[in-house]
């Protein structure tokens, strides 16, 4: 499944974890994560991670910073 992902430290478009790759035509940053097992070594490797959903689509945030 494809996710759109940032980093709440970053605030311009620099790459947020090296598996991301840039999608130009959709405007972002995306990783594809196939199960539950990848989701959980990619919060094992990045730290905190926040899934949230925007209309159609899915969105993961590296939580590794204050945003309140």
């Amino acid at each position: 499944m494809k996710f759109k992902i940032n980093r709440t430290s970053l605030f311009s478009d620099q790459q947020p974890i090296e598996e991301a790759k840039k999608d130009f035509i959709e405007d972002g940053w995306y990783i594809n994560i196939n199960n539950l097992e990848e989701l959980l070594q990619l919060q094992n490797k990045y730290g905190n991670i926040i899934l949230c959903k925007y209309e159609c689509s899915y969105e993961l945030e590296v939580y590794d910073t204050w945003r309140e």
